[in-house]
């Protein structure tokens, strides 16, 4: 690290090299007051100084965290391109997930972003884990807590820590501007018909200013940056896999599945025999047309030739559409942060704080453009009128159809309409409060009160605004006016504001304007976001001080109070999308609050000279959630002067989100199979039906509103055939949530040899489980568990009719429960060496984490191995079970070399993640190896005599291209963990004054 005396003071924390052990009561004192969480002394914490931000030339502090070892799972960053909060085609996200709408967050342990707790200032925030808001030029200092410790900061401290310190002590004036860009992007492709899909370089660019004053009885200091980063699209990539949809198969399959072009070939030179299929949709650019169709297949499709202008036979090896193009690959932001802090003397004994801070941010995230298929709105509800004819074809007067015939089969891709959604939100956050101590006499003693609130508002809207009913109606009813003017309509009545859409022309060059329904105040796709508003409020106060003085040292204590309140407003409905054509549910984004009254108390005993307790207890009731008692030990024992060992248990806990409290019901309708029906179904590893049932199975059925109403000619009981393979399942939150809970380990040791002063090691075990996690659960396992498992749970979630077809399931309470385990446990080691050398000052750090096991259950029944879905994703790329895609490497590593003869600094820094397995079928015989990843960063700096400092970097210096993963959501690999842009530079001046 290029701490200047951060070797010394780190090695002194963690070997306890103390003279006494006043300095660590000292520390102890400061834990309310500082907001360090240093203040437990020692435990496995990286500190990261401003040297280490600004060497990695990045601008949000996600993307910073995201390279130490023990961040992984593939944590949400402003490469993110997914659906936000979406209720689509009946699947509602799971808690936690990572859903990008400008957020950034980060993830200790790969225990989801939810279980790691964000910290400004050892204080909790309103922007709750979102580093996105806030600003780089704020940062002194970051300290990251690898383990578990609710008892210290309450719920959400699962993972771990993030705390961020600000800067309290800065005078004068510093104003610094970064840019930075990709080298080898190339135009996209897509561009050619919508110019807004040029994308960029990759340009990111940042500008900053803070000043800082000091005076007689205080000190003041403000600051402003802004932020601003462009679009890049997949197609300015050139890497095949990112540019173009594939699709990854077992050779053997691809006859049966029935693709029109592969390639058998090994797969990324891993030895696996596979095969390459070039995807994509028929609803293309010049559209797909059909004037005869033998059951569902169309029969000659043609298409409008872009290039010729002719119409011709459509080619599935030429013509599909592209998707992968038009997806954002870095999605564009802009941000505004300002922050103020000061603090004033008032007394000898008491000084007034206070902090505040202002972000705006304005955020897209983007698709491909909607497809228009005439066939999915079969099921369209459309205005009823005997004077309109609603077609799902297009007919033969149209006056724009070249081909004489009806159409029975028409679809396209609108390049004119951008399926974007944007994101507006505004933040501000204030705290002020006093601190101080009691005087002579008193003087170890300390006190802080303070108080905070945050206030958060969302705004947004969606581009797809397409009514596809009208849409379909300028095509299906169109006629030329006397004036020859195309119209929607008839003759006899003609449709108003309605100019029908040439579509014979290529879809790609319909003008947006002439699209019908676009922008319309009718039905639409997807409503605006609805605007919602968070807030949060809270209330401390502490106390600290020596009890007592023990032959070792004092006896520190610390107790305090804190009193948290949160709410959510939200107005509007949201609607979700099904083949983007028409709404087919919706639900509204639930309001509601909780608060929760906070007791604790540390304690800090010396037993001997160079052996430490510390303990720690904390009371959290919840006005919803219950109330929950967690404890934390931490034993020191100095073996040697320069041996220290150290062990910690520590219960933690999460809370449920207001999201996840409140989100109001809405429908889903996933596919299963009922086992209490009279047909034989094959569900799972279960071929049955009622009749095929054990006796207590049968009884299951019975017991849950199933009847015998008869018996086949062979004496099997018959129950109900089952007519709908989709029935409701209500998605949703849960008021009745509790607290997921569990317990944290960790054991270590840290050594610093003095035949070579300035190198530290340390190695760390730890473990952490945790039981009741909130999952939505599976509607089937939910069947079946109930059926095979008889677990009452699962059937008290299911109604079934009492009448008509009695006993067929009508409706599965699929809300958000407490139902699943999280479990994961590894070693940490750490290296640290800082040698004044000839040339110089040569500091180096290596930081490596393994990680041994990472189990996860979304369903978990105890001593029922059948029905468990619990599964070991260490080493994988997964999206099973209550997992977001997401890369989880056992071996991640990062070493850091800093060299410093001023005025000339350079820095090299290298990340390593090991390779991961894609299992990419049931059987796990088929797997996608991806081969581990080394990125080499580098930068230099040169500071010139009249303050000002210029630095320049280059990024993936080797320009690794990114892996292929085929079940990636978005550009078949995981942009949240590895380097999607290739090789880039950046370059950054710094004026002091």
């Amino acid at each position: 690290m290029n701490a200047s005396g951060q070797t010394e003071t780190t090695i002194e924390q963690i070997n306890f090299d103390q003279q006494d052990l006043e300095k660590l009561a000292q520390i102890i004192q400061q834990k309310i007051q500082s907001d360090s969480l240093l203040s437990l002394n020692p435990q496995n914490t990286i500190n990261l100084d401003r040297d280490d931000i600004e060497r990695t030339g990045l601008n949000d502090l996600s993307d910073v965290l995201r390279q130490l070892p023990a961040v992984t799972g593939s944590p949400i960053s402003t490469r993110s391109n997914r659906a936000i909060n979406n209720l689509v085609r009946g699947s509602f996200q799971q808690p936690g997930t990572r859903d990008a709408d400008g957020r950034t967050r980060t993830d200790l342990r790969g225990l989801g972003t939810e279980h790691t707790l964000v910290l400004i200032d050892g204080r909790r925030d309103i922007s709750d884990g979102d580093l996105s808001l806030i600003p780089l030029n704020l940062v002194e200092r970051i300290e990251v807590l690898q383990e578990g410790a609710s008892a210290i900061y309450g719920a959400d401290a699962v993972g771990g820590v993030v705390n961020i310190i600000t800067r309290d002590v800065f005078e004068g004036f510093e104003l610094q501007a970064q840019y930075g860009t990709a080298f080898g992007l190339i135009d996209n492709p897509a561009a050619q018909f919508n110019s807004a899909y040029a994308g960029s370089n990759g340009n990111a660019g940042r500008v900053s200013g803070i000043a800082g004053w000091k005076f007689n009885r205080g000190r003041l200091i403000a600051g402003v940056e802004y932020n601003d980063q462009s679009s890049v699209y997949q197609g300015n990539v050139s890497t095949s896999h990112i540019q173009n949809v594939i699709d990854i198969l077992d050779s053997d399959d691809i006859a049966s599945a029935g693709f029109r072009r592969s390639l058998n070939s090994d797969i990324d030179g891993d030895g696996i025999p596979g095969a390459i299929d070039t995807a994509g949709s028929t609803a293309g650019l010049g559209g797909f047309f059909c004037t005869e169709a033998q059951g569902e297949a169309c029969v000659n499709p043609g298409t409008f030739d872009l290039e010729t202008g002719q119409f011709r036979a459509f080619d599935p090896n030429t013509d599909l559409f592209n998707s992968a193009q038009y997806n954002l690959l870095q999605t564009p932001f802009e941000r505004t942060n300002l922050f103020i802090r000061s603090e004033y003397k008032i007394a000898d004994f008491i000084t007034a704080q206070i902090s505040g801070r202002y972000a705006l941010r304005e955020t897209i995230q983007e698709f491909a453009p909607p497809a228009f298929i005439s066939s999915d709105l079969a099921s369209l509800a459309l205005p009823q009128d005997e004077n309109l004819i609603f077609l799902f074809n297009v007919p033969v007067d149209n006056p724009f159809n070249p081909f004489n015939e009806e159409l029975v089969d028409v679809r396209g891709r609108l390049t004119g309409v951008r399926t974007l959604d944007n994101q507006q939100l505004e933040q501000f956050a204030v705290t002020a409060g006093f601190k101080g101590n009691f005087g002579k006499g008193l003087s170890s003693w300390g006190w802080d009160a303070n108080w905070s609130f945050g206030h958060i508002e969302k705004t947004g809207n969606s581009g797809i605004t397409i009514d596809s009913g009208l849409f379909l109606f300028g095509i299906s009813n169109a006629f030329i006016n006397d004036a020859g003017t195309p119209r929607c309509g008839t003759p006899e009545r003609p449709f108003e504001n309605c100019t029908p859409a040439n579509i014979f022309n290529g879809f790609a060059n319909i003008p947006p304007e002439q699209i019908p329904g676009l922008e319309t105040s009718g039905r639409v796709d997807i409503a605006d976001i609805p605007e919602s508003n968070d807030s949060l409020q809270l209330a401390s106060i502490g106390l600290y001080g020596d009890l007592w003085q023990l032959p070792a040292g004092p006896i520190a204590t610390a107790i305090g109070y804190e009193f948290r309140y949160q709410n959510r407003d939200v107005d509007g409905f949201r609607f979700s999308c099904f083949s983007c054509n028409f709404a087919s549910s919706f639900g509204r984004f639930g309001s509601g609050d909780f608060s929760v009254h906070s007791g604790y108390a540390e304690i800090n005993v010396p037993i001997f000279k160079n052996l430490t307790a510390i303990a720690a207890a904390r009371h959290d009731n919840y006005s919803n959630s219950g109330a929950y008692t967690s404890f934390k030990t931490i034993l020191n024992w100095r073996l040697l002067p320069q041996l220290s060992l150290r062990g910690n248990y520590s219960e933690v806990i999460r809370e449920p989100s207001l999201r996840e409290l409140f989100l109001v019901q809405a429908d889903a309708f996933p596919f299963f199979l009922d086992a209490c029906r009279s047909s034989a179904v094959v569900i799972g590893d279960f071929t049955n039906s009622f009749a095929g049932l054990t006796a207590e199975q049968q009884e299951q059925c019975l017991d849950s509103g199933v009847e015998i109403t008869g018996f086949d000619e062979d004496g099997n009981p018959l129950t109900f055939s089952q007519t709908n393979a989709q029935p409701r399942t209500r998605v949703g939150g849960n008021e009745n949530l509790r607290l997921e809970t569990g317990d944290s380990f960790s054991i270590g040791m840290a050594f610093s040899p003095k035949t070579l002063p300035g190198l530290l090691l340390s190695l760390d075990y730890w473990n952490i489980r945790l039981k009741d996690t909130l999952v939505v659960p599976d509607a089937e396992r939910i069947l079946n568990s109930c059926i095979f498992a008889g677990l009452n749970e699962s059937c008290d979630r299911i109604t079934r009719q009492s009448l008509g077809n009695t006993g067929e399931i009508s409706e599965i309470a699929g809300r958000i429960t407490n139902q699943g385990i999280e479990q994961a446990d590894g070693i940490d080691f750490n290296i640290q060496y800082s040698r004044n050398i000839q040339w110089g000052q040569l500091e180096s750090r290596l930081l490596l984490s393994w990680l041994n096991n990472r189990e996860t259950a979304s369903f978990d029944p105890a001593g029922d191995t059948v029905f468990s879905d619990r599964i070991n994703v260490a080493g994988t790329f997964t999206s099973r079970n209550n997992f977001q895609p997401g890369v989880y490497p056992e071996w991640k590593a990062l070493l850091t070399v800093d060299w410093n003869l001023a005025p000339f600094a350079a820095a090299l820094s290298m990340e390593y993640l090991s390779g991961v397995d894609e299992i990419l079928d049931n059987s796990g015989d088929l797997i996608n190896q991806i081969n581990a990843q080394v990125y080499v960063d580098m930068n230099v700096s040169y500071t010139l005599p009249f303050g000002t400092e210029i630095t320049g970097g280059i990024t993936n210096i080797f320009d690794n291209d990114p892996p292929f993963i085929a079940g990636a959501i978005n550009a078949r690999t995981d942009t949240d963990t590895y380097r999607i842009l290739g090789r880039s530079w950046f370059a950054r001046i710094t004026q002091r004054f």
